[in-house]
């Protein structure tokens, strides 16, 4: 039914057709002011009496499975009245389970709602083992940070001369890596100050076309960085053209006045 991804050596509820009955979850999420996102209300509901004599008895209990895939972060506490988790561990979205475990070891697992093609065998269960699982759920969790924006994403970084400007994106600032004069000057600081134009079309529009080839790639991996989400807000995919070039510029255009930006994007 649900389990997709997953191989249990034991019947399990919500797995294929291993036991008979339904296990559904519904639970409120919501971001306080102090930036944290809360799960309450969560409430299950199993259509199965062996399962919920289980639990009844404590011999299981429910846990919550929450996982990031952008930061590889993953929670899975125990199904109280109210979870709550720092939004900055968080990334674009997470994928919300509901487990319930055993909490002791159960000799002798076996009900007669176990799919017949078990023949009625008894399994023996060590604490920690898995008997139910829900659907999984994927919800958005938009990034909201005032201070977003381009100037917070790029980092300038020099090299020798003689290597021409590379952009890196495997992190949460875009890098930009620039080489200085044979005398040990860094240009972007003269470009900026003086022929601004310049020194956007130089660095930031090449950079921001990059980062948009890059998430039109490979959004999985993208998405994982802070940058992805400061441009993803400020041009949804909906309104990308895949003329990277000519989104980069409207991205420009749209942040703030260009000449505002100097300090921030020469600063290290």
């Amino acid at each position: 039914m649900f389990a997709e991804g997953y191989s249990f050596p034991h019947p399990v509820l919500g797995n294929d057709d291993d036991i008979s009955g339904e296990f559904n979850v519904s639970m409120e999420i919501s971001r306080t002011d102090g930036k944290k996102i809360v799960f309450e209300n969560i409430l299950t509901n199993i259509t199965n009496d062996y399962i919920n004599s289980l639990i009844k008895t404590q011999d299981a209990n429910c846990f919550v499975r929450i996982h990031c895939s952008s930061t590889f972060s993953t929670w899975m506490p125990e199904a109280k009245t109210k979870i709550e988790i720092d939004e900055n561990d968080l990334v674009n979205k997470i994928e919300v389970q509901v487990f319930i475990i055993t909490q002791k070891n159960i000799p002798n697992y076996s009900d007669n709602s176990f799919n017949a093609q078990y023949g009625n065998e008894i399994f023996s269960l060590n604490k920690n083992e898995v008997i139910a699982i829900s659907g999984k759920e994927t919800i958005q969790i938009p990034k909201i940070n005032e201070k977003l924006g381009l100037g917070n994403i790029f980092k300038f970084n020099s090299h020798d001369y003689n290597q021409p400007i590379r952009f890196q994106f495997l992190q949460d600032r875009i890098h930009i890596n620039y080489p200085e004069t044979k005398n040990g000057e860094h240009p972007p600081n003269k470009l900026f100050s003086i022929t601004p134009w310049t020194a956007f079309n130089t660095f930031i529009i090449p950079a921001l076309a990059e980062a948009l080839k890059f998430m039109d790639d490979d959004q999985d991996t993208a998405s994982r960085y802070e940058w992805f989400t400061t441009i993803d807000q400020l041009l949804p995919a909906s309104e990308r053209t895949k003329d990277f070039y000519a989104d980069a510029q409207q991205i420009l255009q749209r942040e703030m006045p260009v000449l505002l930006l100097y300090n921030e994007l020469t600063r290290k």
